[in-house]
C-alpha cells in the first residue's frame, strides 16, 4: 500500500466531507499504481465547478516506480497523464475531426464504458476517476459465469470498430501520448524477460527470439499502427449486469491491433495450460476466445502477415513471462512448463516467414484456438 500518500484527507480537502465519512477501499490487480475505491458514507462528492455528483470514486496514485515492485524500479509518472488524456479524449463533446474519434467509437457503442476524469492533480500524482462499480473481472467472470449476454462479442465489436477507426488517424494524436522514458522502461522489462527465461530453460537460440519480441514492442509496421491500450489484459475488462467496463488506459497509445489482440488472448490462455483446470471454466474460456476473435475479425477483415506475427509475438511473450509476474496464479511445475513451451511455440511460428509453416509450428489445439488470428 502507498504509505507516502493519504486518500482520505485529499478527498475530504477535495470534496469537503469529513474524514470520518470517507470508507477507503485498496483494490488490487495493478502493478504500477496504487489505487482505491472511495465511497462516501452519508454523503454525495461533487465539485465547486461542476454539476456532477458522486456516491463514490476511483483514486489512483502513481508513485515514480512500479508500485508493485518498489523505488528500486523507476517509472516515470507521466503515465498518469497518458491515461487522463485518453480518459477525456473518450468523454469529448468537442474538438476537432481527429480528437474526437475516440469518443465518436465509444458512441457507437453503448455497451462499453470508460470512466470519465473527476480530478486530475499532476503535482500529486493522482488521477480520481467515476466509479464503474463493484464489477468482477474478466478473468473472475469466466470463472463462474452465467447470463445470456455474449460479452466477448461486445468487446470483439467494440476492438475492431477502435483499431479500424484509429490506424489512418493516430499518427494526428501521437503526440498527447508520448511517453518514452515510461515506453522504454516497461519495454525493457516486458520484452528482456522472455529471453532471461528461454535461457535458464536451455532454449539454444533465446537470445534470436528475445530480439523478435523487442522489435516487435518498439517498432510497429506500417499500416499497421492504431490507437490502442497497450496493456489490455482479462484485468482491465470489467462485467456489468449488461455492459463492459474498460479501465487503466496509462499507457495508451500508438499500438497495433496484432499486438493488443495477442496479449489479451494470451492471458486468457493462461488458464488453460493448467493441467487441473475445471472443465466448466476450460469451455468457458475457449468460447469466449473463440467469439472474441470471429466477432473481431467480422469487423476486421484485413489481417495481414504484419497483423499475425505481431499477435503470436506479444501472445507468446505474455506466456512466458507469466512465470514472473504471475507465479501465484500458476498450478505447479506442469503448468509452468506448458506455459513456456507454448509461448516458445508461438514466437517461432512469428518469425517464420513461410505462412504455412508457421501454422504447422503450433499444436492443433492452439490452431483451434488461435485462428482469427492466424
Amino acid at each position: 500500500m502507498s504509505a507516502a500518500f493519504d486518500f482520505k484527507s485529499y478527498l475530504s480537502q477535495l470534496f469537503d466531507i469529513p474524514d470520518a465519512n470517507i470508507q477507503i477501499q485498496h483494490l488490487t490487480g495493478g502493478l504500477t499504481n496504487f489505487t482505491v475505491r472511495a465511497t462516501f458514507i452519508g454523503h454525495i462528492a461533487s465539485l465547486s465547478n461542476s454539476t456532477r455528483t458522486f456516491p463514490s470514486v476511483i483514486a489512483k496514485h502513481a508513485p515514480p516506480y512500479i508500485a508493485s515492485l518498489g523505488p528500486t524500479q523507476a517509472l516515470s509518472t507521466k503515465r498518469q497523464v497518458i491515461e487522463a488524456t485518453a480518459l477525456g479524449l473518450f468523454s469529448l463533446n468537442d474538438g476537432n475531426g481527429d480528437t474526437k474519434i475516440l469518443s465518436s467509437v465509444l458512441r457507437r457503442h453503448p455497451d462499453i464504458r470508460i470512466p470519465e476524469v473527476v480530478h486530475h492533480d499532476e503535482k500529486n500524482s493522482l488521477l480520481i476517476m467515476s466509479d464503474l462499480g463493484k464489477l468482477p473481472t474478466l478473468s473472475e467472470y469466466l470463472k463462474v459465469q452465467s447470463g445470456p449476454v455474449n460479452f466477448a462479442v461486445i468487446l470483439g465489436d467494440f476492438l475492431a470498430d477502435l483499431y479500424t477507426s484509429t490506424r489512418d488517424t493516430v499518427g494526428e494524436v501521437a503526440h498527447l501520448f508520448e511517453n518514452q522514458e515510461t515506453s522504454a522502461s516497461i519495454g525493457e522489462l516486458i520484452g528482456s524477460l522472455p529471453e532471461k527465461l528461454l535461457k535458464s530453460h536451455g532454449v539454444p537460440d533465446a537470445e534470436a527470439l528475445g530480439k523478435a519480441i523487442r522489435n516487435d514492442l518498439s517498432n510497429k509496421a506500417e499500416g499497421e499502427q492504431c490507437f490502442g491500450m497497450a496493456d489490455l489484459w482479462p484485468g482491465s475488462v470489467l462485467i456489468g449486469s449488461n455492459f463492459l467496463g474498460l479501465v487503466d488506459w496509462e499507457y495508451a497509445g500508438i499500438s497495433s491491433a496484432g499486438a493488443e489482440l495477442g496479449m489479451l488472448t494470451a492471458h486468457l490462455h493462461i488458464p488453460l495450460q493448467s493441467p487441473i483446470l475445471r472443465v466448466a471454466h476450460s469451455q468457458a474460456v475457449r468460447n469466449f476466445v473463440t467469439d472474441l476473435l470471429s466477432a473481431f475479425s467480422e469487423r476486421f477483415p484485413a489481417r495481414t502477415d504484419a497483423f499475425t506475427r505481431s499477435a503470436l509475438l506479444s501472445h507468446g511473450r505474455e506466456l512466458i513471462n507469466a512465470l514472473e509476474f504471475q507465479p501465484g496464479e500458476l498450478e505447479g511445475e506442469t503448468h509452468r512448463k506448458n506455459l513456456l513451451e507454448t509461448g516458445e511455440r508461438c514466437i517461432r511460428a512469428a518469425v517464420c516467414d513461410d505462412p504455412h509453416r508457421r501454422s504447422a509450428l503450433l499444436t492443433q489445439e492452439e490452431r483451434t484456438l488461435l485462428r482469427n488470428l492466424l
